[in-house]
């Protein structure tokens, strides 16, 4: 089904693993919003604040998270906010390089029996290690849940509140979110996560459902016809969430309001799979004059979204130009050595693992670290959540052996430039 040991891109492999720290580092500081620990009130929740709310350029001042009166704290957390308060971001951008990693090495006709193969192995890929994850830590989180007010004291009735304001009340609708991945009783079958960063695994599903046709329409019909109904489907899903039609973040988000960027990134993988088109793509991700286009689209999509008319238009900028700025960044630093440990981290885990630990790690270090929280509670965060993703794969393969360790280079993304490289959805 795919063309033999296709080659690596190195930067793509990169600007997955920047997507996925992006990520990370913009749940550490919500985090820190919901544990108190900054001196300045910030919003709960920037995203919508910042897109539904039409904040633009002015929400800005929002990244700058501390008025601490000493400076050197106020720099360092406010840095901090700078380059992680707009991760949530890189969830727009993985949908894009995922419809650019997905059709690398897929051939120009595949049959309905090599379709189902695809999608079966790709399914497997997430529901697996989805319910590895899921189902023990469900189980613990809807204990403690269950538990009566007062029992508990200390990170754990913090943690306790928060997951009961998060939905954990309704111990038979998280239950079955957890299983089912929707809840049939909720509007729209969104379902309540005890990870809410979970939201995506149901949108990767369907986006894996929709790739095929996707793929045969842009070779059969042509990108240009393709991607302008994509634009109108997403534009109209925009406007539907606007007025409490569609839910934004849920499994719609590929397949209903991203759908351009999705059909913009297979069209541009089908055109990298051609040697005179990666030549071409490799130059350009390389060229000044594209980065600084890639700049001037991001401000763009800030600023169209100021108003609440260009709100529907404001992912269709700001994404396409992250990925040029970040795929800049990540070629410019793909030539260092980077660390088997690093490059071989999957974003898949990292996505999986990394919240549930964010809040009671900010409230337990609170008395550690003080207003220094959200700067140097960072780093400790990356640690264990790289530790967690190590130890996590580890056990992974070894519950799949012999299986996994045959196909390793397929499931986990190697960091050796003689292996195949991972072609899958570039998953958060």
């Amino acid at each position: 089904m795919t063309s033999p040991r296709p080659l690596r891109v190195a930067w793509l492999d990169l600007l997955r693993i920047f997507c996925a720290a992006e990520i990370v580092g913009f749940h550490w500081l919500r985090a820190c919003v919901k544990a108190g620990v900054l001196a300045q009130e910030a919003p709960a929740n920037f995203i919508t604040e910042y897109r539904q709310h039409s904040w633009g350029l002015a929400g800005f001042r929002h990244l700058l998270l501390d008025h601490s009166p000493h400076q050197i704290v106020r720099f360092l957390n406010d840095t901090t906010g700078v380059v992680f308060g707009f991760g949530w971001e890189a969830v727009h951008v993985f949908v894009l390089i995922s419809g650019f990693s997905l059709t690398l090495g897929l051939r120009d006709r595949l049959s309905t029996a090599e379709w189902r193969q695809w999608f079966a192995k790709r399914i497997k890929r997430i529901v697996f290690p989805f319910y590895l994850v899921d189902l023990p830590l469900a189980a613990m989180m809807a204990a403690l849940a269950a538990l009566p007010r007062g029992v508990v004291g200390g990170v754990l009735a913090r943690f306790q509140e928060k997951l009961l304001g998060n939905g954990a009340a309704d111990l038979f609708g998280l239950l079955v979110s957890q299983v089912l991945l929707f809840d049939p009783r909720k509007p729209l079958f969104t379902p309540v996560f005890v990870s809410p960063a979970w939201w995506f695994v149901p949108a990767i599903l369907v986006g894996y459902l929709v790739f095929p046709f996707l793929w045969v329409s842009i070779r059969k019909i042509g990108a240009p016809a393709v991607l302008l109904t994509a634009l109108g489907v997403s534009v109209t899903s925009y406007i539907a969430v606007q007025h409490a039609q569609l839910i934004e973040f849920s499994w719609g988000f590929v397949a209903l309001n991203e759908i351009f960027n999705f059909c913009l990134g297979i069209a541009l993988g089908r055109f990298y799979s051609s040697p005179d088109g990666r030549r071409l793509i490799d130059r350009l991700v390389a060229s000044n004059y594209v980065l600084a286009a890639g700049i001037g689209l991001a401000v763009a999509g800030n600023s169209v979204n100021q108003y609440a008319a260009g709100y529907p238009f404001s992912s269709l900028f700001f994404t396409v130009g992250l990925a040029i700025c970040g795929a800049r960044l990540a070629l410019s630093v793909s030539t260092f050595k980077w660390p088997a440990l690093v490059s071989g981290l999957d974003p898949f885990l990292i996505y999986l693992l990394h919240q549930p630990f964010a809040f009671p790690l900010a409230f337990g270090l609170v008395k550690l670290t003080g207003a220094l929280t959200p700067s140097l509670g960072i780093l400790l965060y990356f640690g264990l959540v790289w530790q967690l993703t190590v130890l996590f794969g580890s056990a992974y393969r070894w519950i799949l052996r012999p299986r996994a360790r045959a196909n390793d280079s397929e499931v986990f993304a190697s960091s050796s430039p003689n292996r195949t490289e991972r072609v899958g959805f570039a998953r958060p």
